[in-house]
């Protein structure tokens, strides 16, 4: 009983605090963010006390999402959501930390960095309960656009895994190959992303090359896998101007 008493009192607190979450969800994201962690941290707190009982969870799961500025003509931005900013002077080839959000659509608004007047992108985001996405914003024609790509969350115990997501403006399709070895990724079209691959932990040697020929693009070198991580690689910049290729790895 007493196990009882204490997880209904949470789902309680967790209730009040879904309802505050709920009232800023369009109008103050800080505020959101932070009355929605309070009722994370009282949900699971009744879960975990009673893991069968005849309340129904009051909410899903959240999901969690990161942001990737890979537009390059615009070097600086500010990033809203629902009317919020969550990022300020958010800079050409850097990622965010993940947000924990609650699955719903969500409308995305990217500007130059301090000023709220023409929009870079303005698109609804369909966030699906539980899961993990980055968000990339890269040029498409004379647009930015975004682009959403789920990231894997689980990894056998002591291997790693990875994938490549091709984001360079003017590159052709690519493979990625071991360095004097072996493709590891066939022909990965701009704004597309590869399978997830496992890998036992390990440095390794990598290069981008044209698909289907030896034509070195760029070379991927001392990539470190530690055990229980999952990474992506991002090949952004251009080939002929500026900024020039990089690599990025989250």
């Amino acid at each position: 009983m007493e196990n009882h008493s204490f997880s209904q009192t949470h789902y309680l607190k967790a209730d009040q605090y879904r309802h505050k979450a709920n009232y800023y969800k369009y109008t103050d994201i800080e505020k959101y963010t932070w009355y929605y962690q309070k009722y994370l941290k009282h949900f699971y707190a009744a879960i975990n006390q009673q893991r069968t009982n005849s309340l129904q969870p009051l909410q899903i799961l959240p999901s969690r999402v990161r942001l990737l500025h890979a537009a390059h003509d615009f070097e600086k931005t500010d990033v809203y959501l629902n009317g919020s900013r969550v990022l300020q002077e958010f800079q050409y080839a850097e990622a965010s930390s993940y947000l924990s959000l609650p699955a719903g659509t969500y409308q995305l608004d990217v500007y130059p960095a301090g000023t709220t007047i023409q929009t870079i992108i303005s698109q609804k985001i369909k966030i699906e309960p539980g899961k993990a996405y980055t968000i990339t914003a890269s040029k498409v024609e004379d647009n930015v656009k975004a682009t959403l790509f789920e990231d894997d969350q689980i990894v056998p115990h002591g291997e790693a895994a990875f994938r490549f997501i091709h984001l360079s403006t003017d590159a052709p399709s690519i493979d990625l190959a071991v360095k004097n070895g072996d493709v590891v990724f066939h022909s990965i079209e701009y704004r597309e992303a590869s399978e997830y691959l496992g890998i036992s932990p390990m440095t390794v040697h990598l290069h981008a090359r044209v698909a289907g020929s030896d034509n070195h693009i760029h070379s991927l070198d001392n990539l470190v896998f530690k055990a229980n991580h999952i990474y992506t690689i991002f090949l952004v910049g251009s080939v002929t101007g500026a900024p020039k290729l990089e690599i990025l790895m989250l």
